[in-house]
């Protein structure tokens, strides 16, 4: 799980909890109220005083901490982000030329993916040739192919 989506969860828990003591803290006052014949010097009124500031303080501790891990991002993700970036800057596009060029633009411009067979019709290069070609173009990132029964269909990235 992510960092924000545990922080989300722990919030949804903190405002569970301060409901539960709410509810908890207007019936414990009811009760005393009822029950109670010695006024605000009753020890009840202390005990009840005591229970809300815990809770209070539990609630404050708990959105404290989903605060916290929400906004809060390890350094080595930030590092890792900025690497991958750099990363994906510095690589460039493989320049075709010639044949490859030739089958990735007809792979292209048939919508992106072709059978191997249909390719070798259009192209009138050898089996061979187109497989090495397409070997070419798949090292390179650019064409994956699938086999689809006994024939390959070659599909743009």
């Amino acid at each position: 799980m992510e960092n924000r989506q545990i922080a989300l969860l722990l919030f949804a828990l903190t405002l569970i909890i301060a409901f539960i003591a709410w509810s908890y803290d207007n019936a414990l006052n009811e009760i005393v109220n009822t029950q109670c014949t010695h006024g605000l010097s009753c020890p009840m009124h202390a005990t009840i005083d005591a229970q809300r500031n815990l809770a209070i303080s539990l609630i404050a501790l708990l959105l404290i901490a989903s605060g916290l891990i929400y906004f809060w991002t390890p350094a080595t993700k930030i590092v890792k982000e900025v690497v991958y970036r750099e990363k994906r800057k510095s690589e460039t596009k493989p320049k075709l030329e010639g044949d490859e060029k030739t089958v990735f633009e007809l792979i292209a411009k048939a919508g992106g993916s072709m059978y191997q067979s249909e390719i070798l019709k259009q192209t009138g290069y050898s089996k061979a040739k187109v497989s090495r070609i397409l070997d070419e173009l798949e090292e390179a990132g650019l064409v994956e192919r699938k086999r689809r029964g006994m024939a390959n269909l070659v599909v743009v990235k």
